[in-house]
């Protein structure tokens, strides 16, 4: 699955990039499964017998592949926020109340190059790209023939 909304900005400090309607598990998986994660915030209201499971009630999870095969594993868990730091990457995040939006804040330009390509269905991704480039702190979505509009 595409994301159905794409923002890219660059500050001094990082490299941002924003994916809407992309859960958790997509957006984790568009990262390297061995880099170092550590779980800053969750929060969950179907995980086991939690009413409201937080990241203390989480499993050790060292790597990204970690908190992939967790949250697959897991299933539906009603997911509500993760948020984490990733070693030599920089900072993910997800809400997914009514929408689903992944967040990444990056340390390379190039970084958020890979993920966008990985993203982006392979005919419109280097269009889409430039667009974003181009524009930067601004939304655009993208449908399946490859129309790009600001939204």
């Amino acid at each position: 699955m595409s994301p159905n909304l794409y923002l890219y900005n660059e500050t001094p400090q990082h490299f941002e990039l924003c994916l809407g309607g992309f859960s958790a598990l997509e957006g984790l998986s568009l990262i390297n499964p061995d880099l170092s994660i550590t779980i800053t915030e969750f929060g969950a209201t179907c995980y086991k017998k939690y009413g409201w499971a937080t990241e203390q009630e989480l499993p050790p999870l060292k790597t990204v592949g970690d908190a992939l095969t967790f949250l697959n594993t897991e299933g539906d868990i009603g997911l509500f926020i993760f948020e984490a730091n990733i070693t030599n990457f920089g900072s993910f995040s997800t809400y997914e109340n009514n929408t689903q939006t992944c967040h990444f804040k990056l340390k390379t330009k190039q970084q958020c190059l890979a993920l966008l390509k990985a993203a982006i269905p392979p005919p419109h991704s280097g269009k889409l790209i430039n667009t974003l480039l181009n524009n930067q702190n601004t939304y655009f979505s993208c449908d399946a023939s490859g129309n790009i509009n600001r939204t």
